[in-house]
């Protein structure tokens, strides 16, 4: 009632071919977010038996309104560089991450990632593609790598692989495990780009829980679960 008058609201397109057929002809909004191409808007909208959208509720809606637009703005921020965030977070743990697209081509490292492919363990970056230097070892780590990339595609819990890099020398140094899981991607939506899937490659530490060391008890030596309880 503020912005028009009922007599323009009978030649107004807008009213008439979207808001009248849909019964929403009172309503509030703002604009979110402009770009050159786009903008995003936030709007309350009500019936003709809801009425007259009050001035309280006007009141809520511009207090609601600022966190709506912090949160888009963020949600366009880390567009597309979910996989960068991560690996900042692994960076400050000094977690080796290696983060693979669905092909296994490594797109991001961390640096406890480069030490540990320049450190002779069995494990090395070639033509930008994690390898293990011995060719069973590599066959492993090409199969769960391959493995966890339709996964990416298909919703579910994630599933873990372990594959142990011995290196070319396993008796001076210990084993390398490897945990290769899918982080899940995004598919499209109107006015946001997809996030591309990735595969994940981490390097365990030295402290795990009972649930990881079985899993690496299986893979190093193809135990039973009731071999490996016992």
């Amino acid at each position: 009632w503020d912005v028009i008058s009922p007599q323009a609201v009978r030649r107004n397109r807008f009213y008439q071919e979207l808001l009248v057929p849909i019964d929403a002809p009172f309503f509030c909004a703002t604009v979110i977010e402009r770009q050159e191409d786009q903008f995003v808007t936030l709007g309350v909208m009500r019936s003709g038996t809801d009425g007259y959208i009050t001035p309280e509720q006007c009141q809520t809606f511009s207090l609601l309104a600022p966190h709506v637009r912090a949160a888009v703005r963020l949600q366009a921020a880390l567009e597309g560089r979910g996989a960068n965030v991560l690996a900042g977070c692994m960076e400050t743990l000094s977690i080796p991450l290696f983060i693979c697209d669905s092909s296994g081509r490594v797109k991001i490292l961390t640096k406890a990632a480069e030490a540990l492919v320049s450190s002779a363990r069995g494990l090395e970056l070639r033509n930008d593609r994690l390898r293990a230097a011995l060719a069973r070892e590599a066959r492993d780590l090409e199969d769960a790598i391959a493995a966890a990339a339709p996964i990416i595609r298909t919703p579910g819990p994630p599933v873990a692989r372990a594959v142990v890099i011995h290196g070319p020398s396993p008796a001076k140094a210990s084993p390398v495990v490897l945990e290769i899981f899918a982080l899940p991607g995004r598919a499209d939506t109107p006015g946001f780009p997809s996030i591309a899937p990735q595969v994940l490659v981490v390097a365990c530490g030295q402290r795990r829980s009972d649930c990881r060391r079985a899993t690496i008890l299986g893979a190093v030596y193809h135990l039973t679960a009731a071999e490996i309880e016992i």
